[in-house]
């Protein structure tokens, strides 16, 4: 804290005392001088003062908030952090220069965090969205603290979830959406089609995430999620726990229709990446731009999944590659027990895999309440029919008995 002052300040105590203004929090810091005598003090102070200016780390109030986010990038994401973690605290940064626009560190307070949160609700910011954000921002203040940038973490809340808030951001779009999906392929990437295709059935068939279709690869010894075929036939996911959400090395098995899909790429051409995904730049695209191509797909196809307010606007959200892998769930959910899904989904928590069997039990007894009445209505007309035959019967027989007589 080099623009730290301390000074000598006499409060009428048993000795002199020594005090300073914290250039974070703004409250004085004071401690004895164990001294009566004022020359002696005065040494004191410029001895702690000393001591504070050359502490470990340099002043939070002269950090910019550019050097800082450099600096947590640096030593703090690329170190620790999966890749595709780097996504969302980058949008996490690019909204908050977007709506605060902050110039030091030392302005993200509790009550700056307030106002952010507001800013983003204003802007049309889901809860979800929001709630995101600031648990990006929250751990971003945590490492500032034990850097000591700052003495101490604002107050940061995640808006709680209304009782009748979505549980998905989209929806498991149609086999018929689906096809239409492929179809508008060759309007984003033209004549690479046919590869996005696959790309795309890949994620219609396994149900994996998008960075993980992207990293799935054939090499036994590679980094990221591996396919390994057993001796009879089965297939299976080997995923490291770098790869893995949960953060534990586990083997998987997948469905049916996508084991099929890879048996059929002979042995001889199994190697490398699963997917080959090609580029006008003949680079393979990361996460974010893959994303974003068939998302693109998704809306040249007008596949609506989702629409909210933004403001006076309405937001429109088209079928992506999470919806797919909604679909998936979906599908299956009618096939096997949550528990299995949850294995097949690869999910953390059972909660997150009970969302593809909300409303199912409502479809069933609706299912039931028709079938019911359909039964009640085929044994009335049932009844009414054999009525009306009976009736008919004794009627011909006694026209017959009158005209015999």
């Amino acid at each position: 804290m080099e623009d730290v002052t301390v000074y000598v300040v006499n409060y009428n105590r048993k000795f002199l005392s020594l005090q300073y203004v914290d250039p974070v929090t703004g409250k004085r810091k004071t401690k004895s001088s164990k001294t009566t005598n004022r020359r002696k003090a005065a040494l004191a102070a410029v001895e702690w003062q000393t001591e504070l200016r050359n502490g470990l780390y340099r002043s939070p109030s002269k950090q910019s908030w550019a050097e800082f986010k450099e600096r947590y990038e640096r030593e703090y994401m690329q170190p620790r952090l999966k890749p595709g973690s780097h996504d969302s605290i980058y949008s996490t940064f690019s909204m908050v220069d977007q709506l605060m626009g902050p110039q030091r560190l030392r302005q993200v307070t509790s009550q700056w965090v307030t106002q952010f949160q507001l800013k983003l609700a204003d802007a049309g910011r889901q809860p979800a969205t929001i709630a995101k954000h600031l648990r990006n921002l929250r751990t971003a203040m945590n490492w500032a603290k034990t850097q000591k940038f700052i003495s101490e973490v604002p107050t940061i809340k995640e808006p709680k979830k209304g009782k009748h808030a979505k549980q998905m951001k989209g929806r498991p779009i149609t086999e018929e959406e689906f096809e239409r999906m492929l179809d508008a392929a060759g309007q984003v990437v033209s004549i690479r089609a046919p590869a996005w295709q696959r790309f795309m059935k890949g994620l219609w068939w396994s149900g994996l995430r998008l960075s993980e279709a992207i990293d799935l690869t054939w090499d036994q010894w590679a980094d990221g999620i591996r396919v390994q075929v057993s001796a009879d036939g089965y297939v299976f996911l080997l995923i490291s726990p770098e790869d893995e959400k949960g953060g534990k090395d586990r083997i998987y098995p997948v469905a049916p229709e996508f084991a099929e899909m890879l048996l059929d790429v002979p042995a001889e051409e199994r190697s490398g990446f699963v997917f080959d995904l090609p580029q006008k730049t003949g680079t393979r695209p990361g996460r974010r731009e893959t994303g974003k191509k068939l998302s693109r797909m998704g809306e040249a196809a007008t596949i609506k999944v989702d629409e909210s307010s933004r403001g006076e606007k309405k937001h429109v959200k088209y079928a992506s590659a999470h919806d797919l892998r909604r679909a998936f769930g979906f599908r299956w959910s009618r096939r096997i027990f949550p528990a299995e899904l949850m294995e097949l989904m690869r999910h953390d928590d059972i909660s997150t895999t009970m969302k593809f069997y909300v409303g199912q039990q409502a479809e069933l007894t609706a299912k039931k309440l028709y079938e019911a009445l359909a039964r009640e209505e085929g044994i009335k007309q049932s009844l009414s029919s054999g009525g009306e035959s009976q009736h008919n019967t004794s009627h011909n027989t006694s026209s017959t008995r009158i005209r015999s007589a």
